[in-house]
């Protein structure tokens, strides 16, 4: 596979033949779309509906049954042939009904929301289905997009993207154009953009070099496929006790027929007796017993929104000991949201997570009146690139324009110029005209910020900002930053300049733990399974989220597991 992210754009245009100008002709994008087939991640085949009823035969217990069957016709208890018979249909049909039920829903699942893209084709940006996308078609991504296929970037403005569905990371993930040299880790490869990830923020342009299965997701899904099926530990003991069962009818046949012969009964006579004594020690109920118990096990997760494929995962979830979760949206809500804001000499929490616009401030002795912080509020709405209705954008930006809203903070603005975030300079600047008059308004890195501040806020009055205030303040960003919180500072000027920064405030961030998580969590404790937390935050996060869900405090950091290996 060509390490794209090493070669520069010049070169990978070169490599996948196109024109960054133009885009490819229709032709040869038709061309490559029968070369490479279409893009979309092509999962194992549809499980046809005899197959799924040959899975509920496929049980050699079942095999008894139906050689018990036989038996009894050819002997003429008839009787007992239909009752195996109508046994065996309602194990069958109860398990085919769960099994297809479960599969029409995946299939539905995997139809949900397929995709557009647009691309360059013929010097013309053209929209189409994500899945007719080729390598070496040019693409231009936008805040808000889902990126339709792997594609080295060749030129970017301000572009963020939230990688965690491919690494787990929940911050957004800035990108460059640079190429980068000797790394195959996935999150290391900045100027490379990932099918599946979402555009947080900024545009781009890039030309697509893998489509498919050939892409980082498809790369995943074909390993997922070679992992052999198993069977479950239920399957195990009904296949040992069949096999015990098998051997203990052949020792009655065998028993039954000499004893008859020592007695003078016929051979036939004597055989036809054991059989027919063999068929009566099968317990024809069992299969069908253990296929109710394993259905109103699937019912029971239905109705917990969880979906099942196969009956027989029922009994395996039951022998599970330990639970490996990815933390972001599994653990936590995946949204960020501002918890808590450092301004006029006093620390103010805030509550409510993710996207719900409803919540409190209070410090730790009481309420705090919002309407204190609307600078700082007005700066977190107009210092802003994201849409909260339709919640995109940067998804700290998003906190930020929520936190506004439960502060009840509203701004009629008209945005005049802006100098974008930049990962060397570590802020952003608006110039804003705000009832006639410019303004800036400013957010970054408190480091950063604090830097250019010239002026603060001290009890709703404006002073100029000391050296031991900036040492305050830097130690409250360190107090917050060790919580786990992203920190970012907000200042503003009148002169629409940035000279005379009035510095407003530190607010802190997080990704919050979901609260069914930590109810889980206690449930899973209680049955005896161990839960572990798999992230690629840095321990301090990964630690701080820990602690909130009642997690062990020990953390194994990535270094350490390769020792440990």
């Amino acid at each position: 596979m060509i390490p794209f992210h090493a070669k520069t754009r010049n070169q990978v245009i070169n490599i996948l033949s196109t024109n960054p100008k133009t885009g490819l002709n229709l032709e040869e994008a038709s061309y490559r779309l029968k070369k490479h087939g279409k893009n979309k991640i092509i999962h194992e085949k549809k499980i046809s509906k005899l197959k799924i009823l040959f899975r509920q035969i496929k049980n050699p217990l079942v095999y008894i049954l139906l050689a018990a069957i036989l038996i009894s016709t050819v002997i003429g208890e008839y009787l007992d042939s239909i009752v195996i018979f109508a046994i065996v249909v309602l194990n069958s049909s109860l398990g085919y009904y769960q099994e297809y039920k479960a599969e029409k829903a995946l299939e539905l699942l995997k139809k949900i929301s397929a995709p557009n893209a647009r691309v360059l084709r013929n010097k013309r940006i053209r929209l189409i289905p994500a899945e007719n996308v080729v390598p070496g078609d040019i693409i231009v991504l936008e805040t808000g997009d889902k990126i339709p296929a792997d594609a080295r970037l060749l030129k970017v403005t301000n572009l963020k993207v939230n990688e965690s569905t491919l690494t787990g990371e929940s911050n957004p993930i800035s990108k460059s154009i640079n190429s980068i040299q000797e790394t195959k880790i996935i999150a290391d490869q900045k100027n490379m953009a990932f099918a599946g990830t979402i555009v947080s923020y900024g545009r781009a342009l890039a030309v697509v070099t893998c489509t498919g299965n050939k892409t980082q997701f498809g790369r995943i899904a074909l390993s997922l496929k070679e992992i052999k099926e198993k069977e479950t530990p239920l399957q195990k003991k009904l296949s040992l006790f069949t096999k015990k069962l098998e051997k203990a009818i052949l020792g009655i046949i065998v028993i039954l027929t000499i004893f008859g012969f020592i007695r003078g009964i016929s051979i036939t006579q004597s055989i036809m007796t054991a059989i027919s004594l063999a068929v009566a020690a099968i317990p024809e109920g069992l299969p069908a017993v253990v296929t109710i118990a394993l259905a109103l096990g699937v019912q029971s997760m239905v109705k917990n929104k969880a979906l099942i494929r196969k009956l027989s995962a029922i009994e395996t979830l039951g022998a599970v000991t330990t639970i490996c979760s990815d933390k972001t949206g599994t653990m936590t809500e995946g949204k960020m949201t501002v918890t808590q804001i450092y301004a006029n000499n006093e620390l103010i929490r805030l509550t409510g997570k993710g996207y719900e616009t409803s919540g409190i401030f209070k410090t730790l002795s009481s309420k705090y009146d919002s309407s204190r912080l609307q600078k700082l509020m007005e700066t977190a709405i107009l210092c802003n690139n994201s849409q909260l209705q339709t919640k995109t954008g940067d998804p700290t930006e998003l906190a930020l324009l929520i936190a506004a809203k439960k502060a009840n903070i509203k701004t009629e603005f008209v945005r005049v110029n802006e100098i974008p975030f930049d990962p060397e300079h570590k802020y952003m600047a608006t110039v804003d005209m705000l009832k006639n008059k410019k303004q800036l308004h400013m957010k970054g890195a408190p480091e950063v910020v604090i830097k250019k501040c010239k002026y603060v806020y001290n009890n709703g009055r404006l002073k100029v900002l000391t050296e031991k205030d900036r040492e305050k303040i830097l130690s409250m960003n360190s107090r917050m930053a060790s919580a786990a919180l992203r920190v970012l500072a907000l200042a503003y000027s009148k002169e629409g300049k940035e000279e005379n920064l009035i510095f407003l405030g530190l607010t802190g961030m997080l990704d919050p733990a979901r609260s069914e998580a930590k109810t889980a969590i206690k449930v899973c404790k209680k049955a005896g399974i161990r839960v572990i937390m798999i992230t690629g935050d840095n321990a301090v996060t990964a630690q701080a989220i820990a602690k909130e869900l009642n997690l062990r405090d020990r953390v194994i950091t990535g270094e350490e597991l390769e020792k440990i290996s």
